[in-house]
């Protein structure tokens, strides 16, 4: 209907025994973003050295201008590191990355258990919020974080973030918790045929 949206982010998970191969296929999968994000971080440290450079000129000038009584020139920005995939991050860090790349990341969990797991670790007795974020991104709800470090909460208005993992078939149920909260609904499951193996030289063109 008019004015309804619906989020293209995806929660996907790999559900294969130990051995199955789930993490070499996810590394094929996932290399063209890693690939793209050695790019981004390349161009930010040229950038970065320009940046540096800039504010040397700045500094000086500003100096000039002080002791001329005339006021200071712009200050030059710091670039911004641009994201694509992201791994281990706590929900504080990934809002400012959020915030800074409005397109979107996608994170890239190897063991999607250990990431349930890791919420709310860093937390004073375990207790936060970090559940809820996903939950909520999931559907590109507004998120505002808030941190002492700044002074301006981060406010995402629509978060695009997409989650790829892989499981054991045993520790499947560990994405629920007991707590009922529609997390384990938010997956899309593959849970691919075991295929025996041989050791073969063939490769793939």
């Amino acid at each position: 209907k008019r004015g309804w949206k619906e989020s293209a982010a995806l929660f996907a998970v790999v559900v294969a025994e130990p051995g199955d191969k789930k993490t070499p296929a996810q590394k094929v999968a996932l290399a063209p973003l890693w690939q793209a994000q050695k790019r981004l971080k390349k161009e930010y440290q040229e950038e970065y050295e320009l940046y540096e450079e800039e504010l040397r000129h700045w500094e000086a000038e500003r100096k000039v201008t002080a002791k001329e009584g005339e006021p200071a020139p712009p200050k030059p920005k710091e670039p911004v590191l641009k994201s694509v995939v992201v791994d281990d991050v706590t929900v504080e860090r990934l809002a400012d990355i959020l915030d800074e790349n409005p397109r979107g990341v996608t994170s890239a969990q190897d063991e999607l258990s250990g990431w349930v797991l890791s919420m709310n670790q860093y937390k004073a007795g375990g207790k936060g919020a970090d559940r809820q974020f996903w939950l909520r991104v999931w559907s590109n709800a507004p998120v505002k974080v808030d941190r002492k470090s700044r002074k301006v909460p981060a406010i995402i208005a629509e978060p695009w973030i997409s989650v790829i993992g892989s499981i054991q078939p045993e520790i499947l149920p560990g994405l629920d918790i007991g707590r009922n909260d529609g997390m384990m609904d938010r997956f899309l499951y593959s849970y691919p045929e075991p295929q025996r193996a041989r050791h073969t030289d063939d490769e793939v063109s």
